[in-house]
Order: structure tokens, then C-alpha cells, then sequence
């Protein structure tokens, strides 16, 4: 997913981070500890938003609908990236439909006239 860009995934989140951005992001699930339901049958890449990160205990920020309500939990920095490679390296698993798929969002307050 981020082969096009000279920096790791994790590199890449905390720029956009850094830069006030918003980072949604196709990941497996399975592989994100966050979610406590997880099941390896169930492999299909999964929007989650990433919004934050402490690089000292080497977490980062994010929410999706974990568990079935929509809230904020913290996931490792090596998480994202096994669960993106260990989806990209399936054979024939559909990643390709999704593997472009960053979306960055950044806020552009108005000005009151």
C-alpha cells in the first residue's frame, strides 16, 4: 500500500498525523488488537481511522466500530503494517480492489465573515 513512498507505514501515519491529517486506512482486523472480536476466517480489509499517535509508548490513535459501537482504542505501531503486508501477500485475495485506498482527511475551518 505505501510502496510508492521512501518512508515505512509507520512513517507515513505519523506524517499525516504530524501535518494534521486524518488517515483512513485498509487493514486486517484480525491482526489489529483492538478488536477483541477477531476471527482469522473473517479476512477482508476493513476501514480504521487514524487520528493519533504517542511515539513514546508507541501507539497510535484510532476508531472504527469496534465491537459494534463506534469509539477510540490505541493499537501498536507494528499493527498496521503486519496487518496491511499479511493481507498484500495473500494470493488472490482481492487486496488489490483496496490497496490504494488511503484516504487523507484534514479540517478547513472557515473564516466568520
Amino acid at each position: 500500500m505505501f510502496a510508492g513512498y521512501k518512508c515505512s507505514t509507520v512513517g507515513f501515519l505519523c506524517n499525516a498525523v504530524d501535518n494534521d491529517y486524518y488517515v483512513f486506512i485498509n487493514a486486517l482486523p484480525y491482526f489489529n488488537s483492538a478488536y477483541e472480536t477477531r476471527r482469522e476466517d473473517v479476512c477482508f480489509p476493513h476501514e480504521i481511522l487514524v487520528y493519533g499517535y504517542d511515539n513514546e509508548k508507541r501507539l497510535f490513535s484510532c476508531a472504527d466500530f469496534f465491537n459494534e459501537n463506534y469509539c477510540s482504542k490505541t493499537c501498536s505501531f507494528d499493527e498496521p503494517s503486519e496487518s496491511i503486508d499479511k493481507y498484500e501477500n495473500r494470493p488472490n485475495s482481492g487486496f488489490e480492489v483496496y490497496e490504494d485506498d488511503v484516504i487523507l482527511i484534514k479540517h478547513n475551518a472557515r473564516k466568520k465573515s
